[in-house]
């Protein structure tokens, strides 16, 4: 669940970059979404779904092997999309229309932003996501979170339109620091993937990552601790399951 850096200091912390999808809702439906995902980029790309779906899982794991780190499924798919010459724009258009937190959140987490606006008063906080900005922006109104203060209604969403990138690239989280002009040192990232949100966010500079495996209960909890800069009782209510450190 944790991951710092001997040298990392969390009273130096300034920036909190939060996941959204399985870090602030518990996001339902994956399985679903992706095989229609699969079907709508299989139509646009001229492929059989399931072998679409064949070729991304070895083409990850062969850059794996050639990289030493995963890549998402959109990476490849990007990828993809290049060869054929079809504007990433496409790809944003087909998971707008798959994305529909609408149907699963059903009105404000009042826990949920308790916590954020806690942790708002101590730290700058900016959403990274993987999920499209439209859709990521559907989210944070549905939990009410626009609605806590005047911080988080402006807090920047970070997503593959604004940063040209997807989780576990590391220029992921590196141009959301140099956008937000932050130093790496002093960026927190809290998400719910070891590989997304803490090797990737490691690899960029970033010298600790929590990772939270219950949403929205583990960072609801975590708020009072990061707040209050008490890093030995986050690492005591952390898992002792470190992220490995990265290559």
């Amino acid at each position: 669940m944790l991951h710092p850096e001997r040298r990392f200091a969390l009273a130096a912390t300034t920036l909190l970059i939060l996941d959204v999808d399985k870090t602030l809702w518990r996001q339902v439906g994956e399985e679903t979404v992706e095989a229609a995902e699969y079907a709508a980029f299989g139509a646009c790309l001229g492929r059989d779904p399931a072998e679409l779906k064949a070729y991304v899982s070895q083409r990850k794991r062969e850059l794996l092997l050639a990289r030493s780190r995963k890549f998402s499924m959109y990476e490849i798919l990007l990828e993809l999309f290049s060869q054929q010459r079809i504007s990433s724009d496409r790809l944003i258009a087909i998971r707008n229309g798959l994305y529909h937190p609408e149907e699963f959140i059903f009105g404000p987490d009042t826990r949920l932003c308790a916590a954020l606006e806690l942790l708002s008063e101590h730290f700058t906080i900016a959403f990274g996501t993987n999920s499209p900005f439209q859709g990521a922006t559907t989210v944070l109104e549905l939990l009410g979170v626009r609605a806590i203060n005047c911080q988080l209604q402006v807090a920047p969403i970070w997503s593959f339109e604004r940063v040209s990138a997807f989780k576990p690239d590391p220029d992921f989280f590196l141009q959301i620091v140099d956008f937000m002009d932050c130093p790496s040192q002093h960026c927190l990232s809290v998400g719910d993937s070891v590989h997304k949100d803490g090797l990737a966010a490691l690899s960029a500079g970033i010298p600790a990552a929590i990772i939270v495996e219950q949403a929205p209960d583990d960072l609801c909890t975590l708020a009072p601790l990061l707040a209050s800069r008490d890093w030995e009782g986050i690492q005591a209510l952390c898992s002792p399951r470190p992220i490995p450190t990265p290559p």
